[in-house]
């Protein structure tokens, strides 16, 4: 597929200001910047975003769980419409991880990510294997999303950090699944942490 195809959302027009820092475009150092755009013609709209302020925001929605490939840039386009623009994994390919100017930063964001992936794979095989504890973790699991009226009960009535009370797990237990490590490379309790103070 080529870039046209790929970035079928993006239909803004040359952005004059920079979404994540406000600043004019016309203002920021282009070694800064990545661009974003629908095809190689020099005049096909483009979207300039400022390289640092992009990762820090795809990091800290990546810790709420959001992936980095279903991340959304809101932008104005230059008669100050409001656009919806979406990184998917084409995006990424074709404008972040290559052809600009901080992409060796954007590199290293994603082979941390497959990294801490692998990782997660190992501690996953590690979970299955204590029958016990993962039957009693879909248990827990079911209640959060069912949330009937005994449901309710078992979770509202026995106390524990995020309802994970000892009415399913053990302190020892708790303490295992809260520095589980997600796929954000974050532990469960701060996805958790990042999910409950952005409430």
């Amino acid at each position: 597929k080529n870039v046209e195809d790929s970035v079928k959302t993006l239909s803004i027009a040359d952005n004059f200001i920079e979404p994540f820092n406000q600043f004019r475009v016309s203002d920021m150092d282009l070694d800064h910047v990545v661009v974003i755009q629908n095809s190689v013609d020099v005049h096909a709209p483009r979207l300039f975003l400022h390289a640092e302020s992009l990762l820090k925001t795809v990091q800290v929605d990546a810790e709420k769980g959001i992936s980095p490939f279903n991340f959304i840039v809101r932008a104005e386009d230059k008669n100050s419409m409001l656009q919806e623009v979406k990184l998917t994994r084409q995006v990424w390919m074709k404008c972040l991880l290559r052809g600009n100017p901080r992409a060796d930063m954007f590199l290293d964001y994603i082979a941390a990510g497959f990294e801490n992936l692998f990782m997660l794979g190992d501690k996953l095989k590690e979970l299955h294997s204590n029958t016990d504890l993962w039957l009693r973790l879909k248990c827990f699991h079911y209640d959060l999303r069912h949330f009937n009226e005994p449901a309710k009960s078992r979770l509202e009535n026995y106390g524990g950090e995020y309802y994970m009370s000892n009415r399913y797990f053990s302190e020892e237990e708790l303490n295992y699944l809260l520095m589980f490590p997600t796929a954000s490379g974050a532990t469960a309790r701060e996805s958790l942490q990042a999910l409950f103070t952005s409430k």
